[in-house]
C-alpha cells in the first residue's frame, strides 16, 4: 500500500505495526495485547488502533526490544526480590550485571528497568536473604547510576 499525504500514520509517523522482540533468555515472558489503542494527534475522544506483534530471538542486551526502534527504548526485567539479590549482590553475579547495565545504558537513549516487585515484597522477608533491606539499597544505587527509568 502507498501512504498518501493524508494518511495520519504517514503525517505522524505512526506505525500500523509494532514488533516486540523478546530474549530467547526469558523463561516466562510478558503477554502482550494483539492490538494496542493510542490518542489521534487530531481528534480529541478518537483512538488510533496499532497491531503489536511478538517474535523470540536472542537479544545482545536487554530482554524486550521494539524492533521497529531498536536504539530507543530496551527493557532489562527484574522479576523477583530473589533475582534482583543475586544480581546486585553476589560476586560474581554483580560484575556480569554491572558489565550488562553498561550495555544496555550504551545502547538505545532510554534504558527501562522493569521490576516486578511491589515495595512490600523488596522489603519481605526471604529465606535466602538475610537482610531484606539491602535489596531495595542495592537496587536504588543501580537506578542512580545507570540512569534507568523505572
Amino acid at each position: 500500500m502507498i501512504p498518501r499525504k493524508t494518511d495520519k500514520y504517514w503525517r505522524y509517523k505512526i506505525p500500523n505495526q509494532i514488533t516486540i522482540q523478546v530474549d530467547t533468555r526469558e523463561q516466562y515472558p510478558l503477554l502482550f495485547p494483539a492490538m494496542i489503542q493510542i490518542g489521534d494527534p487530531e481528534l480529541t475522544y478518537k483512538m488510533i488502533p496499532i497491531a503489536v506483534k511478538t517474535e523470540r530471538i536472542k537479544l545482545d542486551c536487554g530482554d524486550y526490544v521494539l524492533k521497529e526502534y531498536p536504539r530507543e527504548c530496551i527493557v532489562e526485567r527484574k522479576a523477583s526480590q530473589l533475582e534482583i539479590y543475586k544480581n546486585l549482590n553476589d560476586s560474581r553475579d554483580r560484575i556480569r550485571q554491572a558489565k550488562a547495565f553498561r550495555k544496555l545504558v550504551a545502547s538505545c537513549s532510554h534504558p527501562l528497568l522493569l521490576v516486578e516487585a511491589s515495595p512490600g515484597e523488596l522489603f519481605g522477608n526471604d529465606p535466602h536473604i538475610k537482610n531484606p533491606e539491602i535489596v531495595a539499597h542495592r537496587l536504588s544505587l543501580a537506578i542512580a547510576k545507570y540512569g534507568f527509568h523505572v
